[in-house]
């Protein structure tokens, strides 16, 4: 992928490999999985500097959740919040090591539904050249059962992001689609040179 020179200053990209997926899902986006040289990307966006020294404390911290205001790494820059995080897992490839998490993008907090979940992995190459990036649309059929979707309380916000973060966080690898175990078995099998 060229870099797009008409972007705003925080989602200025550089020139990097980017593999498409489209998806044979009820999720209609397509996967994105980014292979970024770091040097060129800081000197292009200086802000990724601090967010990549953040992310590398991250690593090596390895915390078992996130904290709810606290972004997991959010490279390529979205223009949406955070609005959940959950079923993080620290994973090694074969030159690097990174994180995923299940996270629901998006601008106003609304009701969570079967497709409102990315897979989202971030890493980093060892000798710190790359950054590997993977978006990826997964579905969650417990989220469009009708016992879910009663449990919907506007006024109670903080109680129903916990509710909806630990029914997806709880749920087995094997009812995504696609399979978690699938998914980060891909991530692991990257060797970046």
């Amino acid at each position: 992928m060229l870099a797009d020179p008409n972007n705003p200053d925080d989602l200025k990209l550089t020139d990097h490999l980017l593999i498409t997926i489209e998806e044979q899902t009820p999720c209609t986006d397509p996967a994105h999985i980014h292979v970024i040289p770091l040097d060129d990307y800081i000197r292009v966006n200086p802000a990724v500097e601090q967010a990549v020294a953040d992310f590398r404390d991250f690593l090596s911290l390895r915390p078992a959740a996130i904290p709810p205001a606290e972004r997991i790494l959010d490279l390529p820059r979205s223009n949406a919040a955070q609005a959940m995080k959950t079923a993080i897992s620290y994973l090694d490839f074969h030159n690097g090591s990174g994180a995923r998490a299940l996270i629901l993008y998006t601008q106003n907090l609304t009701f969570a539904s079967g497709c409102s979940f990315d897979y989202v992995f971030h890493g980093l190459t060892h000798d710190g050249r790359y950054l590997l990036t993977a978006r990826i649309p997964i579905y969650i059929p417990v989220l469009d059962q009708n016992s879910v979707q009663g449990k919907y309380l506007f006024n109670e916000r903080n109680y129903y992001v916990q509710y909806i973060q630990a029914l997806v966080g709880g749920q087995i690898a094997e009812s995504f689609n696609p399979d978690l175990s699938i998914l980060d078995e891909m991530m692991r099998s990257f060797l970046i040179e």
